[in-house]
């Protein structure tokens, strides 16, 4: 979202004009390999900016450091007043950053994927684009949500995403045929008795979130690449089912004798 018009003009869009968010700004067709790839590497440099963004303040408010361990010798010959702290932000930021590398990875091979197989794509470019800022906004302000469940004393609402998940997994288990057991074990059914006023707000706010987040998709799939109606929706469909892609293949690796048990 870090783009030259600004963040406030960017909060803007990713609210209230989501196209103008993901369009591609460059112009493929006609700039050599070279213009594409330092297009490419200007769209990297953006979004790690704003995965930082997005990690810094979660690594601040403690998250994703706990088992950071002792700091490496090395920190303890930098002129630094606190090595600890200073390892436990730096493993803090890495694991928070990593939470969204691996979600925008696994969308951008979704939807280019899909694109190449529907025979709609015009070049990965215009592919990262889209995804890039759709997880930098969307996706990241969902990540956002669920540590907040998990961190401000909302249980039933954290509860009751931890069992969206467990039943996820449930039901693919069972449409497998697999004797395995989802992590966490089975839903008892969804209890929303109890449910706060924050939660029932962050469970909303996350029910939105993801609506944009597949919108911003779609849209970013008929803009940048001027794909149908019909592939633009099957992307989307690909992408809202690569969760159970996942776990698919989480069952099918069970049998690798490598792999940790369920």
């Amino acid at each position: 979202m870090a783009r030259g018009s600004g963040v406030v003009v960017g909060l803007f869009d990713a609210v209230f004009r989501p196209a103008r968010l993901v369009a591609t700004q460059t112009r493929q067709g006609r700039t050599s390999l070279r213009g594409q790839l330092g297009q490419l590497s200007t769209l990297t440099v953006v979004y790690l900016a704003n995965v930082v963004l997005y990690a810094a303040p979660l690594t601040l408010a403690g998250v994703g450091v706990r088992g950071a361990g002792s700091p490496p010798p090395i920190l303890d010959r930098l002129p630094v007043a606190d090595p600890v702290t200073v390892w436990e932000f730096l493993v803090g930021l890495t694991v928070n950053s990593l939470t969204l590398l691996a979600g925008t990875v696994l969308t951008l091979l979704a939807v280019h994927v899909a694109l190449v197989v529907t025979l709609q794509s015009r070049g990965f470019l215009r592919t990262a684009y889209s995804v890039v800022y759709s997880t930098s906004v969307y996706l990241a302000g969902m990540y956002t949500v669920v540590v907040f469940l998990s961190q401000a004393g909302t249980p039933v609402a954290a509860e009751i995403v931890l069992d969206v998940q467990r039943a996820l997994f449930a039901t693919v288990l069972d449409a497998m045929g697999s004797s395995l057991a989802p992590p966490g074990g089975r839903p008892d059914g969804f209890q929303f008795a109890g449910l706060s006023t924050a939660g029932a707000y962050a469970l909303s706010a996350l029910v939105l979130l993801a609506c944009y987040y597949l919108y911003s998709l779609y849209l970013g799939t008929r803009i940048n690449h001027r794909a149908n109606r019909l592939t633009s929706l099957l992307v989307v469909a690909g992408v809202a089912a690569s969760p159970v892609v996942y776990v698919v293949a989480t069952v099918l690796a069970q049998n690798l004798p490598f792999v940790p048990k369920l």
